[in-house]
């Protein structure tokens, strides 16, 4: 039996059990631990500022929209462009780090599927 022969079956099994509602994860200790893992990776970018990120944050997104009201074609004080520029190198670090986390759960995924880590209860 071809490897793409064995995935194929797998598969099928994957779907009939699951049809029936008897999938259980042999690995769903370590998928827990994964989503933990994932949700604290995520807390923790999300925090990697904190307080005072946090509130830099919303204080230059407040200066820039009365920017923006007051004086549209006006550019930026020298300050806030700064605080803006830090803060899109915050958004863009968190947007990477996520990426990462989505990449590595997929994968481990994949690795799951292949290894038939299912148990079809019944």
């Amino acid at each position: 039996m071809t490897q793409k022969e064995k995935e194929r079956e797998y598969h099928m099994d994957w779907h009939l059990c699951w049809r029936g509602g008897k999938v259980r994860p042999a690995a769903a200790a370590a998928a827990a631990a994964a989503a933990a893992a994932a949700a604290a990776a995520a807390a923790a970018a999300a925090a990697g500022a904190g307080a005072a990120g946090a509130a830099r944050t919303a204080a230059a997104a407040a200066a820039a929209a009365k920017t923006a009201a007051a004086a549209p074609t006006a550019a930026a004080a020298p300050g806030q462009q700064q605080e803006q520029h830090q803060n899109q190198q915050q958004q863009h670090q968190q947007h990477q780090q996520q990426q990462h986390q989505q990449h590595q759960q997929q994968q481990q995924q994949q690795q799951q599927q292949q290894q038939g880590l299912f148990v079809c209860e019944g």
